[in-house]
């Protein structure tokens, strides 16, 4: 189900610490940085320093998938 948000509704929830925490924070800017916008979960991992077999894991459950 898709929410439209408003730009002020936005800046709100990223602003807002009790809902967006600085790792969230960091996956946000790490995926502008790639082109389209869009990555895998392990390319923005290693980027963000999780090495290993599954770079994406800690990714994954800070983003509840």
């Amino acid at each position: 189900m898709a929410t439209d948000l408003t730009k002020t509704q936005w800046t709100g929830i990223l602003l807002n610490e009790e809902l967006t925490t600085e790792l969230d924070l960091s996956i946000f800017r790490t995926l502008y940085s790639f082109e389209g916008h869009k990555a895998f979960a392990s390319q923005v991992g290693v980027i963000l320093g999780y090495n290993g077999k599954s770079p994406h894991g800690a990714l994954n459950l800070e983003m509840k998938l």
